[in-house]
């Protein structure tokens, strides 16, 4: 028995629910659209490096950090390649995220990466007295891929 609701609301999904207070607060939704569980980093690297190779006018990706480690190194040379097809890549890392993970980019990681044609940037880097900022962070991981494809979640 569900109390305060009535039967047509008993069968309604929680999801179904929110979605129609969205669209009578003026959101749209578009159709035609999937979701994939990927469920271990291995499902998502060898999907996400699929459509970056599959990519046709640029990739976006905002990750809290990129290990400087043997996945960020086939990630580069995955997006270099799609940069030398003239494919627009940027990306952006949290400072923090960057500084605290035991295998940070370096300034001559980043220099090498740029010379490669990819656009990335540090967001908020960590500057004395940095505990001022320890919760303005970017802990976002997503990746977008021509617009059309979205990756967003972590596998840690």
């Amino acid at each position: 028995m569900f109390i305060g609701c009535t039967p047509d609301c008993a069968a309604q999904t929680a999801d179904s629910l929110i979605a129609e207070d969205l669209r009578n607060h003026g959101v749209t939704f578009t159709t035609n659209n999937a979701v994939t569980l990927l469920m271990t980093g291995q499902e998502k690297f060898d999907d996400l490096f699929k459509a970056i190779d599959q990519a046709r006018s640029s990739i976006h990706l905002e990750y809290f950090n990129f290990r400087n480690d043997s996945i960020n190194k086939e990630l580069i040379n995955h997006l270099a390649r799609k940069a030398k097809e003239g494919v627009e890549i940027r990306a952006i890392f949290d400072g923090f995220g960057n500084a605290s993970n035991n295998r940070p980019m370096r300034k001559k990681h980043l220099r090498e990466i740029r010379e490669k044609g990819i656009e990335i940037y540090e967001f908020k880097t960590i500057a004395f007295p940095w505990i001022h900022d320890i919760f303005n962070r970017d802990h976002r991981k997503i990746a977008v891929i021509d617009g059309r494809i979205g990756y967003t979640g972590g596998m840690n």
